[in-house]
């Protein structure tokens, strides 16, 4: 079901309309009191160490002049560098579609316009001039009086005319010697072959039953698209000149941007704050520790299977190695002078072990004592990181009782404070059985219904003592991994890069990531398991592309052929809006539940930060949708818009493709106006989000319920977003010339993508950590591809124009890109990696005035937060418990109105003072730029 150029234009009003109603919508609703607290929270409770953005004024209904000319330093302010660095990414892929969109509306378009490839593939196959009159009788009539049959076949969109059955194949033998047939009763015979003259006396002629007349699928859509340029046309020299010059226009700004993106990453290296991930490295694969010790009483630690597995691999591998000494080097080489040296390594395993035996200390100690060794008194601490399986339960139960409980009290004063009369005592239904050993010894084996805010104090108060012992116990239990911090930054970048041991399975140092992303289970595993699991990971992955592609291609086929919309093609609207919607939403409808998934695999492949969990799905994001929109899409779109033709006549595959190939670009131009103007006009509203945000403000009847609510975070999902932004920028460079009108779409597209997620990061969006902008360098990657892509499907469609000479002008091109690509990745790879050693020095130069140690660093930034107890936060909530629980028993509510604040004078306040930083910001914009104060 081809696209026509009507069912386009009325889609595209419907979605342009959409995105107009959407934003309009937006500018009126953020002007409301309470939903300025949900559409700009940014600017009334920043986030620590961040700048609040400023406050657009409820008299300015047109946000986005604002929101788009809002300076970078502003942006860096108030949304951190990796913010700001994919802000970047868009800035350049606006700025590429711009020139393409201009390039190929000027050169390319009017070429393909002024060609008549679809007018002659589309005109009357059944014309008499190439039809002969014998067998008429089963084609259409060209002056438009169609028999029956072709009536019906017009309608199923047929694209194949095959002869009808025309000889009894039930017939007697012919005699001997001979051949005969004959003919149905309602086919008419055939002339003696000498009307076609006397020269034809000894000639007899028959049916051919296997004669077919092809029908082409094309609309006046396609007249844009390279289908309406002839095959051997000289104008396809045009379209390999023009690939050559999009190539080198996306590969300089690609270069331009890269140089960017590098001094952005040197400014976060240089602007991150004395202390934390600046001044620390993670080591993993500590020699000689056990993840999972016996226990006290000598039981064996349960075990997974993989487990079993990983630690008999490394108890043959350590085994082998038993009497491998330094101590046996020496004596080997003297004995064997005059033969070939085999040099027995030391093994970092037995050492540690043996110096741990020796000493009768943990491995923290061990820790200290080799980098303490190694760096002198350049070493400032150590924290091991310890199994807080058991710990993060508790801790989940506690933080789940927890908000109940604070739930609880808010519906009970909101409550008291609208009906001002006594409430019902409040009950909740308990099970013993599911709160282990206290549950039963205190409620026993049948549920039953308890006061709930006795409750909430007993379980409260039980979990907390649990939690504290477990806390003691866990750092019982050590995991093969450390943080170390040095006084300098320059000895943590010589630490974060050096082999610390020619064992590539012990003592492994890397960069420190920041505390609040740290992933603590899983530096639990060594390299061997988590290489295994990685290995486990990419086959599953490609398990689920290739069940992904299955329906990918059945939404094609069922979509292209009517099977399942052919009845509503009567409706001219409907068919219209079917045709140009349809095909993009049901592929954006089956890639919704990609991420979560990705997200699970990737945990369980053992990744130990969430930086590296968002930068995993980037890439892996991409590649799924590379090969299941792209590809899948691709070739299922090119079959199935000329399905019947490929199925009767195989041959002609080579055809199909040339004429069909351009044609699938107008189908991911549906695909890219899903997005552009369908999912992210509805981002900016989040109308589910807004309902969510306005029934948790009518209950929350106390002061820290409103703060909950109006501190809790909203993340920016980079790893689902920056893999979509790819594939739509590999869509809309790979169609640019054989099908023009996808460029200003993508423009489009990367223009609303800009504005509405700019404003979300300045105003709402918070991440949960700062990776300082390193997602760039996988999209330069991804980028690379993507012109790679789109070199090679010109050079497939070129040749198979069969013309020679473009298709050779166009070869070498992926090549090219290639080697740019990789001296991209050459140059610019390492400095983006880490603080430079000079760089590192001039920065502990300048902060010489400061104490030598970190006294400016969090306290325990590398323990987990599961040994951090928020003492403060328990004692509220029992005394709040504690009070609605006494209000119940007496009768009295009156201390209730203590808890309540039906006000939101705070917020009127934080929002006069953000009101007044705009104004400061509007007045000192042109003077400078924001600059981002160092986090506390």
């Amino acid at each position: 079901m081809a696209t026509s150029a009507d069912g386009f234009g009325i889609s595209l009003a419907f979605y342009f309309g959409f995105m107009f109603i959407c934003f309009a919508l937006f500018s009126y609703w953020r002007r409301v009191t309470w939903t300025e607290k949900f559409y700009a929270k940014k600017a009334f409770f920043p986030p620590l160490g961040y700048r609040a953005p400023p406050i657009i004024p409820r008299t300015k209904r047109i946000w986005a002049g604002m929101v788009a000319r809002m300076s970078e330093g502003q942006v860096l302010a108030s949304g951190g560098m990796d913010a700001l660095m994919y802000l970047k990414t868009m800035r350049f892929s606006m700025e590429v579609f711009a020139l393409v969109t201009l390039f190929v509306s000027a050169v390319i378009l009017p070429i393909n316009l002024t060609s008549d490839n679809v007018d002659y593939l589309t005109q009357n196959p059944y014309d008499p001039a190439k039809i002969s009159e014998y067998i008429r009788f089963y084609l259409p009539d060209l002056n438009g009086t169609a028999a029956t049959d072709a009536e019906e076949a017009d309608e199923e969109a047929v694209d194949v005319i095959e002869a009808p059955e025309i000889y009894n194949k039930s017939i007697p033998p012919a005699p001997p010697g001979l051949i005969w047939w004959e003919r149905l009763p309602n086919i008419p015979p055939l002339p003696p072959v000498t009307a076609l003259g006397p020269e034809y006396e000894n000639y007899t002629w028959i049916y051919d039953e296997d004669y077919k007349v092809v029908k082409y699928d094309l609309t006046d859509l396609d007249k844009t698209t390279m289908t309406n340029v002839p095959t051997k046309s000289d104008k396809l020299y045009a379209h390999a000149i023009m690939t050559w010059f999009l190539t080198i226009l996306v590969l300089w700004r690609l270069r331009v941007y890269c140089q960017k993106a590098l001094n952005l990453r040197i400014k976060h290296f240089q602007d991150c704050p004395r202390g934390a991930e600046t001044h620390s490295i993670l080591c993993t694969d500590i020699p000689g520790v056990v993840s999972q010790p016996p226990s006290e009483d000598g039981a064996a630690p349960k075990e997974s299977w993989f487990q079993k597995f990983i630690d008999k691999r490394m108890n043959a591998k350590h085994g082998k190695r038993k009497e491998s000494t330094l101590a046996t080097v020496e004596p080997l080489l003297n004995s064997v002078v005059d033969k070939d040296i085999d040099v027995i390594l030391p093994d970092r395993w037995e050492e540690a072990v043996t110096k741990m035996g020796a000493s009768g200390k943990s491995a923290e100690w061990l820790v200290k004592e080799e980098f303490q060794d190694l760096y002198k008194d350049d070493f400032e601490s150590c924290h091991l990181v310890y199994d807080t399986t058991e710990l993060s339960a508790l801790v989940g139960q506690y933080e789940k009782a927890k908000a109940k409980a604070y739930h609880a009290v808010d519906v009970n004063v909101s409550q008291h404070m609208n009906a001002k009369k006594k409430v019902k005592p409040q009950k909740v239904l308990v099970a013993g059985p599911t709160m282990g050993k206290w549950g039963m010894e205190k409620y026993g084996k049948k549920p039953q219904k308890v006061d709930a805010f006795e409750f909430y104090v007993d379980r409260l108060e039980y979990l907390r003592s649990e939690i504290l012992k477990e806390q003691v116990e866990a750092k019982k239990k050590e995991y093969p991994a450390a943080f170390v911090s040095f006084k300098t930054r320059r000895t943590q970048v010589i630490a974060s890069q050096v082999m610390m041991s020619e064992d590539l399975s012990t003592w492994v140092t890397k960069p420190a990531p920041q505390p609040e992303e740290i992933i603590w289970n899983n530096l639990r595993m060594r390299s061997a398991e988590r290489q295994i699991r990685q290995k486990m990971y990419i086959i599953f992955f490609w398990l689920l592309m290739a069940f992904y592609m299955i329906p990918v291609a059945a939404v094609q086929v069922l979509i292209s052929t009517n099977s399942l919309v052919g009845w509503m093609q009567s409706i001219p609207i409907a068919s219209s809006l079917l045709t140009g919607i349809l095909p993009g939403l049901a592929l954006r409808i089956f890639l919704i539940l990609l991420p979560k998934i990705l997200t699970s695999m990737l945990k369980m492949a053992g990744v130990v930060a969430g930086s590296q969990l968002d930068l995993g799905l980037v890439s892996y994001m991409y590649i799924f949708q590379f090969v299941t929109v792209f590809i899948g899409s691709f070739i299922s779109g090119i079959f199935a818009n000329q399905f019947e033709q490929l199925i009767d006549d195989p041959g002609s595959i080579v055809q199909i493709f040339g004429t069909a190939a351009p044609q699938v670009g107008i189908f991911f131009m549906t695909y890219i106006l899903v997005q552009a103007c369908f999912e992210i006009p509805l981002d900016i509203f989040d109308i589910v989000g807004l309902i969510i945000f306005k029934l948790k403000l009518a209950i929350a009847a106390t002061d820290n319920a409103k703060e909950r609510l109006m501190k809790s975070k909203e993340a920016f999902k980079y790893g689902k977003i920056i893999p979509d932004d790819s594939i739509v920028f590999l869509l809309g460079l790979s169609f640019s010339i054989a099908c023009p009108l996808i460029a200003p779409i993508a423009l489009i597209y990367f223009a609303t993508r800009y504005l509405v997620n700019k404003y979300n990061l300045v105003y709402r969006s918070e991440g949960n950590y700062q990776s300082g902008g390193q997602s760039w360098l996988r999209v330069h990657d991804q980028y690379i591809a993507c012109l790679v892509s789109f070199q090679i499907l010109m050079i497939f469609i070129l040749a198979i124009k069969e013309m020679i000479g473009p298709p050779i002008i166009v070869l070498p091109l992926p090549f090219i890109t290639l080697g740019i690509g990789v001296g991209n990745k050459a140059r610019y790879t390492r400095p983006m990696a880490s603080l430079s050693l000079l760089l590192a020095e001039d920065r502990d130069r300048q902060e010489q005035g400061k104490a030598a140690s970190l006294e400016d660093a969090p306290e325990n930034a590398y323990l987990s937060p599961l040994f951090t107890f928020d003492e403060d936060d328990h004692t509220e909530v029992m005394n709040q418990c504690r009070l609605l629980r006494d209000a119940h028993a007496a009768g009295d509510f009156a201390p209730l109105s203590e808890l309540a604040n039906p006000s939101l004078e705070p917020l009127n306040q934080a929002e006069q003072a953000s009101e007044e930083r705009f104004h400061d910001i509007e007045t000192s914009e042109n003077a400078s730029d924001a600059h981002i104060p160092e986090k506390n």
